[in-house]
Order: structure tokens, then C-alpha cells, then sequence
């Protein structure tokens, strides 16, 4: 086990406000059943229940051909989801971050990402009128930046998370975040 560790995560900044939502009904909201249910979803059943609990809002698409979800996105909300993404401990006020997100790798390549982003703009714009909307990734995450981007958002600085110790032992835990908003993020 590492004691100290960091990560750094791309922030992007939701700009546009048209969404393409020609294929959004492929995505549904998440629920319980769903989680239980799908072989591909009960893989982090622990996790997912768990977001539940906390009303962080879910969404999974689903492949006819599979009979099963194939990719998952979180949606953290603030002043209504009662735990935030690990990367981020304290979202900006009236916002709503876009986390955690799936895609099988027998099903990249073909938009889902970009889909269920385009469901949690849509889903925020419907149920949180005037919240900004964040997303993240990884800097080595090349596929994911481009459908970031692609998506109507903005690079808005770098997050690093610096973390000590581990959550398994909570003595010894200790997690900060600086947000550097005017970081220019590296090229794609």
C-alpha cells in the first residue's frame, strides 16, 4: 500500500447549451433493480448501491443485443446528492459534476460515452435549472478527452488530489484538493 499517492484529473466546463438528444433514450436512469440485475452493473453492485444511498443519479445504456447495460455515468448534485465524487470534496456552488464513467471495452468507439454525457446535461438542464456542469478524466484518457470536448465543454484547469494513507484505515486518511482553474490542460 502507498501512503502518499496523488492523481491529477482534467476539469472541463459544460459551455454549450444545445445538446444533441437523438439517442439519449437509450440511456436510462439507474435504480436498484438495475444494479442487481445486470451482470455488468452488479460488478461494482457495492459502489453503486452505495451512490444510490447518497442520491447521487445514475444512468446506464443499454444493448438490445446484449440484454444488458453496457456503460454507466454518475451524476453528483450540489445541495441534493449527499456525498461527492472522491476526486472533488466540495463541488462549486449550484453545479453538478459528471464522474465515474464506463464504457464495456467491447462497446467503445461507438458514442456511448458521448450519449449518456448528452443524458446527464439533459437530466441537469431539466431538473437544476442555472447549475454549471463539470466533468472529468485523466490526462492519459485520450478517447474520453476528445468526447469531452466534442460535447459542448471547455477545459476549466487541472484538479490534483493528493491523498495519505488509505480509506481502510481511517486514522490514518488524509485527502486534499487544489484545483488550479486556469491550468491549461496538456495536448491531445
Amino acid at each position: 500500500m502507498k501512503i502518499f499517492r496523488y492523481n491529477h484529473y482534467l476539469v472541463y466546463k459544460y459551455i454549450n447549451t444545445e445538446i444533441n438528444i437523438n439517442e439519449i433514450d437509450k440511456v436510462k436512469k439507474l435504480n436498484k433493480s438495475d444494479i442487481l440485475k445486470s451482470k455488468f452493473l452488479s460488478q461494482r453492485k457495492d459502489i453503486f448501491l452505495n451512490f444510490l444511498e447518497n442520491k447521487l443519479i445514475g444512468f446506464g445504456i443499454y444493448n438490445e443485443k446484449e440484454k444488458d447495460f453496457v456503460g454507466y455515468s454518475w451524476l453528483s448534485i450540489k445541495n441534493y446528492s449527499k456525498k461527492n465524487p472522491d476526486q472533488i470534496k466540495k463541488l462549486p456552488e449550484k453545479s453538478a459534476w459528471i464522474f465515474y464513467q464506463r464504457v464495456s471495452e467491447n462497446y467503445q468507439g461507438h458514442g456511448y460515452q458521448k450519449i449518456m454525457i448528452q443524458k446527464s446535461i439533459d437530466y441537469v438542464n431539466k431538473n437544476f435549472k442555472g447549475y454549471n456542469i463539470y466533468i472529468d478524466t485523466r490526462e492519459d484518457n485520450i478517447p474520453s478527452r476528445k468526447n469531452i470536448l466534442k460535447s459542448g465543454f471547455k477545459e476549466d484547469g487541472i484538479l490534483t488530489n493528493f491523498i495519505i494513507g488509505s480509506k481502510r484505515s481511517k486514522l490514518t486518511y488524509i485527502q486534499i484538493n487544489i484545483w488550479e482553474k486556469n491550468k491549461k490542460h496538456p495536448d491531445l
